[in-house]
Order: structure tokens, then C-alpha cells, then sequence
């Protein structure tokens, strides 16, 4: 933002510039750079003033959030950044041992418990609320339920097996279900204001590309849920939030992750419908 501005004032100022120096068009360019250094200054004022008053910083102490999947990705960054601000974080890992949960133990304080949790197990996720319940006594309470899940799987609607199609849905959708219903009770008894469940969803649960089919469905699905738990828990005085990112830099997102999951689709394909897309494709190139 501030290099854009940056930008947007230095081409003003060149262009207006030019134009001081040619007479016929001086007392027009004047009028229009002191529009465009009010429109500026108006615009920064709003956004400062809304700042001061919109702007609520969240005390920390005594605040537990869980966050699941912290082995990498938006949740291992997740659960460091929290504990530099001063929350009590635990940290759901499928591996406690992962290079992940050991970078987290390595930089994070005191405040953060790596715990091992497979949320597609319910034994499993059974532990992991009554680690944090046992947490959460005395002035620590549940704040924050940050659920962070996903799995990718790529390719065309031949490409992929029922099995497949049940995965996808078994992590990215039963499982967020799953993990909000087993820490519900413990967040309703919560005496915060503004305790919360943090949803992790993906702009792929707004639109439809092609070749993602299980992968957008199950975010659709997400997405419609986060909306349903949203309204459903209004009279608890909880929050549902959704974040949708976009396809940031993470390992899951790099190209050559992505390709080697559509060439792990391909390869389980028979030679007919790999004939039928390999001459399909052909065509397209020529």
C-alpha cells in the first residue's frame, strides 16, 4: 500500500511538473495537483481516524488458542507469531517430531504445548480437548479455536477414485466439523468476550477451477458450514470467522508439489482415458 502510494505521488508529481511549464495549461494544473494532494491526504485521514477508533488490541494474558495442523504451512507460522504477542497457544501436530513442530518448540516460549493429534481419529481428538481443557483452569481460559485443515487432491473427474473424493471430504470438511463440535463445550464456557472459532477455508470455496473438482466441492462445503455454525451460535455469543487465502508461497502450494500431485493422479489412470486426454490435448496445441 504505501509503495503504491508512493508510486501513484511521484508520477503526479513528474506529470504536473511538465505541465507547470507550458503557460496555457499552468493555472489548470494547479487546480488539479492540489485536488489530488487533498484526495490523498482526505483518504489516509479517513483510514488514520478509523484506525483510532475501529481498533481493539486483544490483551493477551490469560488467553488460550488451539491451533490445529501446525506441523507447516499458515499454522506453524500461525502458532509462533500468537506466542510473540503473548497468547497461550496449543499447537495440534500430526507429528510431534515433525521439522515443523521441532522449529516450533525451538523459537516459541513456555506458552506454546506441542501436542500430537491425528483429527481424523476421534480417539485422538478426544486427548487433544482434554489436554486443553486441563489447560484451561484459573485465569487461563479458551479464547480461540483456530482450525486450520486441508488436504489437495488434483485432477479431472476420471482422474480420481471414490476414495479419493471421501479423503478430501473426510479432512477438509467432516474433520473442521469434527474439531468444532469436540471443543464447543469447552469454548461456550469460555467467560471471554469475543471468543471465537477461526475457520481456514480458501478462496477456492468461491470459485470453480478446473481439475480441483473434490478440492473446490469440499471448500464450497466448508464455506456453506462456517456460514450455518456462524448463525447457529449467535446466541452463545460466539464468533465464527472465515479466512480465505488466496494461493500464498507455502510448500503445499509450490508448483512442483502441485505437478507431482497431477502426475500421481495420472499415473494411476488406464492407457484408454490417458489416450483419450493425451490426443484431447494434442488438438488444444495445435
Amino acid at each position: 500500500m504505501q509503495f503504491y502510494a508512493a508510486t501513484v505521488v511521484t508520477v503526479f508529481t513528474l506529470l504536473f511538473s511538465v505541465l507547470y511549464l507550458v503557460p496555457p495549461v499552468r493555472n489548470l494544473a494547479y487546480f488539479l495537483s492540489l485536488s489530488v494532494v487533498l484526495v490523498i491526504a482526505s483518504h489516509y485521514t479517513t483510514v488514520w481516524l478509523l484506525y483510532l477508533l475501529a481498533y481493539k488490541t486483544v490483551t493477551p494474558k490469560g488467553k488460550v488458542v488451539v491451533v490445529t495442523r501446525c506441523d507447516s504451512g499458515y499454522g506453524n507460522r500461525l502458532a509462533i507469531e500468537l506466542d510473540r504477542r503473548g497468547f497461550t497457544v496449543v499447537a495440534g501436530c500430526v507429528n510431534e517430531q515433525s521439522d515443523g513442530s521441532r522449529h516450533i518448540k525451538e523459537v516459541c516460549s513456555e506458552r506454546v504445548y506441542v501436542v500430537q493429534t491425528d483429527v481424523t481419529q476421534p480417539e485422538s481428538l478426544v486427548v487433544f480437548e482434554s489436554m486443553v481443557r486441563t489447560l484451561c483452569k484459573n485465569e487461563n481460559q479458551l479464547w480461540a479455536v483456530i482450525i486450520n485443515l486441508s488436504v489437495v487432491s488434483l485432477g479431472e473427474l476420471e482422474w480420481y477414485t471414490d476414495e479419493d473424493m471421501r479423503w478430501t471430504y473426510e479432512v477438509n470438511v467432516l474433520c473442521v466439523a469434527r474439531v468444532a463440535r469436540a471443543f464447543l463445550p469447552l469454548l461456550r464456557e469460555s467467560p471471554y468476550y469475543g471468543r471465537r472459532f477461526v475457520i481456514v477455508n480458501s478462496v477456492w470455496g468461491r470459485i470453480s477451477v478446473p481439475g480441483t473438482g473434490p478440492y473446490c466441492m469440499s471448500k464450497f462445503a466448508v464455506r456453506c458450514f462456517t456460514e450455518v455454525l456462524r448463525r447457529e451460535l449467535l446466541k452463545f455469543g460466539i464468533y465464527v470467522v472465515a479466512v480465505e487465502p488466496n494461493l500464498y508461497r507455502l510448500p503445499q502450494t509450490e508448483p512442483s508439489t502441485l505437478l507431482n500431485s497431477y502426475k500421481a493422479m495420472w499415473e494411476k489412470l488406464p492407457d484408454s482415458i490417458k489416450d483419450v486426454y493425451s490426443k484431447v490435448r494434442k488438438k488444444q496445441q495445435i
